[in-house]
């Protein structure tokens, strides 16, 4: 563990990833009643631990204006993270992305569902304590997945929020953010635990969508999706599934059980 310089206070681990040779994370800063809070970005280099191997990632704008980071992934040759928009309606999504970890720029252009009229989180900011602030987004609210030539986003649209249905949708992005499509939405009690690059039940490379109440083969193509696995809805289940070494499907359960997936002649 190294001493942490560039980024005081920034204590809360959301992800890690490898980018051009060197481990990056996302945090989250910690935070009390009414503060500011920011995203951060930080390079675990050998000799980068300070302000020049890191940035700000969304920065947050008036009291209680709180930056919540959901997930980080490499696609092409930027960093990309999906979070709230802190620096405006702090219960809109948003996407930002940057070519060298420092510099961070709004990708959610054309057809991105943000903005004050597309307010899909449940519960705003507000004065509190410590904990609630830290805590007041579900980590479940969204994931990214870097899929061939496209950047696939899955957002939970809570039914407790000004506009949203109940629903996990999925966009996808050709072009770096600048246009958004939106593919599907799947019916959910909770948001999306896990956006993977596996197996459609043809075999067929797919992005597979894992929630609660079970595992989605998604279609961009078809615009479909497709049920390949049940699970029994417990809101724990599915968190941050991954494809082991062995290609198989690795899913912890609420139950404190992980159950592994697997496709004849495929995996």
């Amino acid at each position: 563990q190294e001493t942490q310089t560039h980024a005081d206070p920034a204590e809360h681990f959301v992800k890690a990833v490898n980018f051009k040779g060197d481990l990056w994370g996302l945090f989250e800063e910690d935070s009390s009643t009414d503060e500011i809070t920011s995203l951060l970005a930080r390079k675990f280099g050998s000799s980068s631990d300070n302000w020049t191997g890191g940035g700000a990632v969304e920065n947050g704008s008036g009291d209680g204006k709180g930056a919540r980071g959901f997930d980080m992934v490499v696609h092409k040759d930027k960093l990309y993270v999906v979070c709230n928009d802190a620096s405006g309606t702090s219960t809109a999504y948003t996407v930002n992305s940057s070519a060298d970890g420092a510099s961070w720029s709004d990708v959610s252009g054309t057809n991105f569902p943000d903005g004050g009229s597309d307010n899909y989180m449940g519960y705003g900011l507000h004065a509190g304590t410590q904990t609630e602030f830290t805590n007041i987004y579900n980590d479940d609210n969204a994931r990214l997945l870097d899929f061939g030539t496209m950047l696939i986003m899955a957002i939970w649209k809570d039914p407790t929020s000004t506009n949203g249905d109940g629903t996990i949708s999925i966009y996808s992005t050709a072009d770096a953010g600048t246009n958004w499509v939106s593919e599907v939405s799947v019916s959910s009690g909770n948001g999306p635990k896990a956006l993977v690059d596996w197996y459609d039940l043809s075999g067929a490379r797919s992005i597979v969508l894992v929630t609660a109440e079970g595992v989605y083969s998604i279609s961009t193509s078809a615009n479909s999706y497709t049920l390949m696995f049940p699970l029994d809805s417990n809101e724990n289940n599915g968190r941050r599934a991954v494809v082991g070494p062995d290609g198989g499907l690795y899913i912890g359960l609420g139950s404190g059980d992980v159950i592994r997936l697997t496709l004849s002649g495929s995996v």
